[in-house]
């Protein structure tokens, strides 16, 4: 439509069509300017786009204008280096005439709509995007789309949508990743309209891997098993968790069987009649296990006491325990010797009743 702006002087009048309240980069500006004198008139007519940081003149001609009879011009301006809100300005002669304003934009409005925003290793990621101009226009374009080192690739922008799915690696570091998109549009080669715009998900830590430590292979009774079950996840973190252990001697029979907590070291003593040979230590969680022998060594070991005249023997190791015992009974520089044979299994105990003759001794036992 045509309107009256500027009306200069009685004789002459400029009227300019009126423009839309937007304009994108790479959208043509078009403007009808309707010249009418009341005398036959021949001059140069020119149309200007004016902006805050720039003034471009876009049509500069010399035209005709009949008398009494309206002459238009219809031109247009495609910007793409200018923004900001702007007008039409025209001039005849000495007359001039300017549009309303309006505003000259590059920006393009983005959503992401993203399947799940919490996903494991191995999980798609389903992206779909959704690009408007500031006009309203659906944006036929380009999306340049990144996720940390995860991901860099380009997709098309058809009438607004734009689509991409992402496997998430099955080594996946547990993390929260920013989905980074930059959306355009091109005119001739040039990046005209555009926004960026960010999406976080979460990948999630999964027990991947279970081993279990320990501080030795070979052990003799009394001495300390240090154990250190280690749990990882898929990029081969260490992560905190609860396992189960289970430890069986030689014999199979149960030592230990209880939850314990990942990457600590949980201390076991071994106990003086621990059955030599090979234990087996177990670990599992998570559906995951991992498996460790151990080889407890034969231990030979008694404790030897007097009580009155009694001696007592026990068998604290973990084989039988077979010797001859010397038992000396000193009085007055004589020794006197009494040999008891000892024959204990593990556990054992065996009690020997002294015999001497009244008096005081200095006992000792070999």
């Amino acid at each position: 439509a045509l309107s009256l702006i500027i009306i200069p002087a009685a004789n002459a009048e400029i009227l300019l069509s009126q423009p839309k309240p937007i304009y994108m980069l790479g959208s043509p500006i078009e403007v009808t300017a309707s010249v009418l004198e009341l005398n036959s008139a021949t001059g140069l007519l020119q149309l200007s786009l004016v902006c805050p940081m720039k003034s471009t003149v876009f049509y500069a001609d010399t035209i005709q204008v009949s008398a009494s009879i309206a002459t238009e011009i219809k031109k247009s301006i495609t910007p793409i280096d200018i923004l900001g809100d702007c007008y039409i300005s025209s001039s005849f002669l000495s007359e001039s005439a300017t549009t309303s304003k309006f505003r000259i934009s590059d920006k393009l409005n983005i959503d992401l709509t993203l399947s799940n925003k919490h996903l494991k290793p191995g999980d798609q990621l389903q992206i779909e995007g959704r690009a408007v101009r500031e006009d309203g226009v659906l944006v036929n374009g380009f999306a340049d789309i990144s996720i940390w080192n995860v991901l860099k690739q380009t997709v098309a922008i058809s009438n607004g949508i734009f689509n991409i799915n992402l496997n998430i690696p099955e080594n996946a570091k547990p993390a929260e990743y920013s989905i980074e998109i930059f959306a355009y549009e091109k005119y001739n080669d040039l990046r005209t309209n555009k926004n960026s715009y960010s999406e976080k998900f979460y990948v999630s830590a999964i027990p991947s891997k279970l081993e279990v430590a320990i501080n030795n292979d070979s052990f003799i009774p009394t001495s300390n098993l240090a154990i250190k079950p280690n749990l990882y996840d898929q990029a081969g973190n260490e992560i905190a968790g609860e396992v189960r252990i289970e430890i069986n001697d030689s014999k199979n029979r149960l030592f230990v069987y209880e939850n314990i907590q990942t990457n600590q070291i949980k201390e076991y003593i071994l106990p003086n009649n621990a059955t030599p040979g090979d234990w087996r230590i177990k670990v599992d969680a998570f559906g995951l296990e991992d498996k460790r022998t151990i080889y407890i060594n034969e231990y030979e070991s008694a404790t030897i006491d007097l009580k009155a005249d009694k001696l007592i023997v026990i068998n604290n190791g973990n084989v039988p325990y077979r010797k001859l015992i010397s038992v000396n009974f000193t009085r007055n520089g004589e020794v006197v010797t009494e040999t008891k044979k000892v024959s204990l299994d593990v556990n054992e105990q065996q009690e020997f009743q002294l015999k001497a003759q009244d008096g005081t001794y200095d006992i000792s036992v070999m």
